[in-house]
């Protein structure tokens, strides 16, 4: 019977992320941060490629999208790598983690609620890259054997494809300290990832010598205004405080210069680090305000996935029985979010999180084949995942044309 039950429940979640997929897929081309890396292609087209790069573009994004430009539309082609991507996720997992029926259905679940593999961005590359490393350095922790060339190769291309990198220093840096005292890396193993980490920066000497630092997409504010997304963020959450503004939405970057034309150019911070120490009163609100938020909106991404590898890492310490090894992925899991909740002062978008949340994923299906929870525990899971798909399938139906 449980065995059918959790049958039922991956067909269940799978109509759901097909679902999702097909609606996302059939959104206006040009949505959001799309409208971007289909002008990227145009300049490419247009200027070639030193002066793209010279103008910020992300290059191992722009390198996988460009043939099949020349083939399909522009927004086509960048959705249509995309979902190459998803499929390459799904094959690695399939051949490196030999998971369960249950493992697909989590992750199924989770990027059926997650439009990072269905629109034309570079988030999903990043994401991809990222999951890889982060995943090979899991299975280095839990004695499992890893692939080192492909962990590095698959950094190197996250790095090189966006600058929020640096946002996951933090976790990066941990796991660079696990494969040293593992002493799990040969010179023979860096050739591959440093000719691949070569290679990408010799692409990306027309943006060093124009612009002094590597290429990646940056959403510019109109080059007659004279302010910072960083401003315009902060103005964001300043105005939704007052009620001036609707929640997860911003100022246009022209409200943003008259606010400063209005109050200074010291009213609003410059970068993110200003708008941390600006207002630290502030910045304390919102990050409680932003943890909460990701929990919430994180759980109708993952559902008790979230907050199970949390839950084992405080009774590891409160055990007092455990090494780095066994809360490798729930302490980066929890610096991430704690990350993220403070350095942004608007809304978070979860996507930003998406790779650390694939390993919760991960990390969620090898303790329950490891038997490290009680199995009522996952089965309640599953149940909450099919609440949630249900109403998933609810939601989305009346917004799909069917004929």
């Amino acid at each position: 019977m449980l065995k059918i039950s959790k049958n039922i429940i991956f067909i269940i979640i799978l109509i759901y992320a097909i679902m999702g997929g097909a609606y996302m897929l059939n959104l206006t081309p040009g949505t959001g941060d799309e409208n971007l890396f289909i002008s990227d292609l145009y300049l490419i087209e247009s200027e070639g490629w030193i002066e793209a790069i010279k103008k910020n573009i992300s290059i191992p994004h722009a390198v996988l999208v460009y043939p099949f430009s020349l083939i399909f539309k522009n927004y086509i082609a960048l959705r249509f790598v995309n979902v190459l991507l998803l499929i390459t996720l799904y094959g690695y997992f399939f051949f490196r983690n030999k998971p369960s029926l249950s493992f697909f259905g989590y992750l199924t679940f989770f990027l059926g609620t997650s439009k990072v593999f269905f629109i034309g961005t570079n988030d999903a590359l990043f994401i991809l890259g990222l999951v890889i490393f982060l995943n090979e350095v899991f299975k280095l922790t839990i004695n499992e054997p890893w692939k080192p060339s492909l962990a590095l190769c698959a950094l190197c291309i996250s790095i090189f494809t966006r600058s929020m990198f640096i946002v996951y220093l933090p976790i990066l840096l941990l796991s660079v300290y696990l494969i040293i005292k593992h002493k799990a890396l040969s010179g023979r193993q860096l050739v591959l990832p440093s000719l691949i980490f070569l290679a990408l920066i010799i692409c990306n000497v027309p943006s060093i010598q124009s612009n002094g630092r590597l290429s990646y997409d940056l959403k510019s504010p109109p080059q007659d205004l004279n302010v910072t997304w960083a401003q315009r963020q902060y103005l964001a959450q300043m105005m939704v405080n007052e009620g001036q503004l609707p929640n997860y939405s911003h100022p246009s970057f022209e409200e943003t210069q008259a606010y400063i034309d209005t109050h200074g150019e010291d009213a609003l911070p410059k970068t993110t680090l200003q708008g941390i120490l600006f207002n630290p009163i502030m910045t304390v609100k919102e990050f409680f305000k932003d943890f909460f938020d990701i929990c919430f909106f994180g759980f109708r991404q993952l559902g008790l996935l979230l907050f199970i590898p949390i839950g084992y890492l405080f009774f590891l310490i409160y055990r007092r029985k455990f090494n780095l090894n066994d809360v490798y992925v729930p302490i980066s899991l929890v610096v991430m979010m704690s990350i993220f909740a403070l350095i942004i002062i608007s809304f978070i978008e979860l996507r930003w999180l998406a790779s650390i949340f694939v390993l919760a994923v991960v990390y969620c299906s090898f303790m329950e084949s490891r038997k490290l929870i009680s199995n009522k525990i996952f089965a309640v899971n599953q149940v909450v995942l099919l609440l949630l798909s249900c109403y998933g399938i609810y939601r989305i139906l009346p917004k799909i044309d069917l004929f």
